[in-house]
């Protein structure tokens, strides 16, 4: 969870934490991979970075984008829906909210580069495949 938390939010104090508990717990996870599934589970999210996709608008369209990506089993992925009235983001979420209400825009973020903004459902998701 808290490497996770550094992913959404760009603070490399989570990241650096969730790399020094999987330091700690290295040999135990060594000796005994199965009986340590959270850890092996987090070593494989700290080798390979989630992708993030921040997805911004208002409600319903928000709620349908987001219900679309759900329908498809991508375990590597974030995806974090912001309410275009929302405010005082951290900076790794803080993208500009669409003007018009009917309007979602999408980021799709792996690290701390994030592609141009899709306004396409249908273009996003043929970005995650």
């Amino acid at each position: 969870a808290q490497q996770r938390l550094g992913h959404l939010t760009g603070d490399f104090r989570y990241l650096a934490g969730a790399e020094r508990t999987l330091r700690v717990f290295a040999a135990a996870l060594a000796q005994h991979p199965a009986s340590h599934v959270s850890l092996a589970t987090a070593l494989d999210e700290y080798l390979s970075p989630p992708t993030v996709v921040i997805l911004r608008g208002a409600s319903p369209e928000l709620a349908r984008w987001q219900a679309e990506l759900a329908r498809t089993y991508r375990p590597a992925t974030l995806v974090v829906a912001v309410p275009a009235d929302v405010r005082r983001l951290p900076a790794a979420l803080d993208k500009p909210a669409p003007e018009r209400a009917e309007v979602v825009s999408a980021w799709v973020c792996r690290g701390v580069e994030c592609l141009p903004a899709i306004d396409s459902l249908d273009e996003l998701v043929l970005s995650l495949k």
